[in-house]
């Protein structure tokens, strides 16, 4: 956290950091994500009833969104230049997460004890962590992919339009095969109606 740059170029010239701390990370940033939505104060909790809460949903929203970021990233930089492995994507990417996985949580509990007067110290608080985790993915890009400053903006934006694209293409899937059930099914209704 203190030396962004020095710990990526470590991660990816000496081989330090591990896949299974990774993996880890990964692990706790969906923990906290959960945890944040249950602990989080009535004033500042979007769901009104904690009973509404999608666990599920959220979880695998979570999941995904971190695959689809170390795919796509992974990916652009493979076509663009980029010096970085899936190893040190992975790596990089989870230890990124750090002050959203140490931060998240402390700030959620405080939520419980402010006013909705103090609605500013809470989103502050939260615009900081999420603004300190961007930052944190932009040098891990700069340094795991050996990227100067434009092609470093240039490389995230095109891995956004790319996680876009791959949450388009599996919603196009999701409806095709959807139909195709359906109709499969229906089929199938129609055979035994009349057979």
């Amino acid at each position: 956290i203190k030396q962004p740059a020095d710990s990526f170029y470590y991660i990816k010239k000496k081989e330090r950091g591990s896949l299974l701390f990774a993996g880890l990370i990964y692990l706790w940033v969906v923990i906290v994500r959960i945890l944040s939505l249950y602990l989080t104060g009535f004033i500042f909790n979007p769901f009104s009833d904690v009973a509404y809460i999608p666990v599920g949903n959220e979880i695998v929203m979570t999941v995904l969104l971190l695959a689809i970021w170390n795919a796509a990233n992974y990916l652009v930089s493979t076509i663009s230049d980029g010096e970085g492995r899936v190893r040190d994507v992975l790596i990089g990417s989870a230890y990124s997460l750090f002050p959203y996985a140490l931060f998240v949580l402390p700030i959620t509990l405080i939520s419980n004890v402010l006013s909705l007067n103090e609605v500013f110290l809470y989103s502050f608080a939260m615009n900081i962590v999420w603004f300190w985790t961007g930052l944190m993915l932009f040098i891990m890009v700069k340094e795991i992919h050996n990227y100067s400053f434009w092609e470093t903006v240039r490389n995230v934006l095109i891995t956004i339009f790319t996680m876009a694209l791959f949450v388009l293409t599996g919603y196009i899937l999701y409806v095709l095969f959807n139909q195709l059930f359906e109709f499969i099914s229906a089929i199938f209704q129609e055979v035994r109606l009349r057979g």
